[in-house]
C-alpha cells in the first residue's frame, strides 16, 4: 500500500504556483525553484523518482528529508536523504561551527597545530590512530599481547566486513564505501581457508629396493 500511494503521489505533477487576484493560481515558471521542484531536483533523479522516494519515506518512516544544495543563496538542487543518513547527520550536529560533518573540539588549541591544520575542528588521521589505540587498550581484549601483535584499525575493519559478507549482509553500506571494489579490497585478506585431507600412503620399501 505505501508503495502504491507513493507512486500515485509522484504521478501528480509537483510545481510552484502563484496566487492570482481572483483567488485562482497559475504556474510560476519564472520562479527559481520551479524547475527543481517540477522537472529535475538533482542530476541523478527525475522529479517523479524524487517525490516517489520522499512520499514513501513519509509513509514508512514518518517523514521525508532532502539536502539543500546552494550556490551562494540560490538553491540549485535537492538530494533525497535516507532516514538513516538523516539520523547520522542530526547526531553530528552540535554547537561547534565547522565545515566538516564529522569534527571534534580539541582539548586545547596549539599554535603549531593551528598553523598546519586546514581547520581547527578537522579530525586528523593521527588523532583517529591514537583514539583507536586508547579504545583498544581500554577494552582490555588483548591483555598480554605485544604491541606488534595487536590488530590495527584497518585490520579490525577488514574482519568486520568479512563477517558481514559471511552473514550474507551488504558490508559496503555499513562501511560507507563509495565503490564495491574498496569493500572487496578489505575483504580479500579474509578469504575462507579450504582444507584438504591428505593421507601419507607412500611405502618407501617399494621404491628403496
Amino acid at each position: 500500500m505505501p508503495a502504491t500511494a507513493a507512486t500515485a503521489s509522484a504521478v501528480t505533477t509537483m510545481g510552484v504556483y502563484r496566487r492570482e487576484a481572483d483567488g485562482g493560481r497559475k504556474d510560476a515558471r519564472d520562479f527559481g525553484l520551479y524547475d527543481i521542484v517540477h522537472t529535475s531536483p538533482n542530476e541523478d533523479m527525475t522529479s517523479f523518482q524524487f517525490w516517489q522516494a520522499m512520499v514513501a519515506s513519509m509513509l514508512l518512516r514518518g517523514n521525508g528529508y532532502a539536502e539543500i544544495h546552494r550556490i551562494g543563496t540560490r538553491i540549485v538542487a535537492l538530494d533525497f536523504l535516507l532516514p538513516e543518513l538523516k539520523r547520522v547527520i542530526s547526531h553530528c550536529r552540535d554547537n561547534v561551527v565547522s565545515p566538516f560533518l564529522v569534527h571534534r573540539r580539541p582539548d586545547r588549541k596549539r599554535q603549531k597545530q593551528a598553523e598546519t591544520k586546514e581547520r581547527w575542528t578537522k579530525v586528523e588521521e593521527r588523532y583517529l590512530t591514537r583514539a583507536f589505540k586508547d579504545a583498544r587498550e581500554a577494552a582490555d581484549c588483548y591483555k598480554g599481547w605485544k604491541e606488534e601483535e595487536m590488530p590495527g584499525f584497518h585490520e579490525v575493519r577488514a574482519l568486520s566486513l568479512h563477517l558481514y559478507k559471511k552473514a550474507g549482509k551488504d558490508g559496503q553500506k555499513i562501511a560507507g564505501h563509495a565503490s564495491e571494489g574498496v569493500t572487496k579490497n578489505y575483504q580479500k585478506e579474509h578469504a575462507e581457508v579450504i582444507w584438504s585431507e591428505a593421507i601419507p600412503d607412500l611405502d618407501f620399501s617399494e621404491i628403496a629396493g
